[in-house]
């Protein structure tokens, strides 16, 4: 689910779009699953996981940038200024809290 990277992390997630509950729902084999209300139409989907990521990992938006799965559930993001400890951190804490960053 985290990968170290040389500034930051890279974080594997199973997209749910059109989700009636959107937030992190848990984890989907070696991803967290991170469902959002809006549809995969013109990447409105992935903008609303990227914006959810930085909501649940404190950092901007722009430091996260989509790196693969632009068009598929499954993607690979990376996020630019934050340690694998700290991402993991956060990332249990919402799956264990149900926390819903969006």
């Amino acid at each position: 689910m985290i990968t170290a990277g040389e500034r930051g992390v890279y974080i594997d997630i199973q997209a749910q779009p059109r989700a009636r509950r959107p937030g992190v729902r848990g984890v989907h084999g070696r991803r967290m699953k991170l469902a959002v209300a809006e549809p995969p139409d013109n990447g409105k989907a992935n903008r609303a996981i990227v914006d959810a990521l930085a909501e649940l990992l404190n950092v901007p938006s722009k430091s996260i940038s989509l790196v693969a799965g632009k068009t598929s559930r499954s993607k690979r993001l990376f996020v630019e200024g934050i340690s694998p400890g700290e991402a993991r951190k956060l990332i249990d804490a919402a799956l264990e809290s149900g926390r819903n960053p969006v």
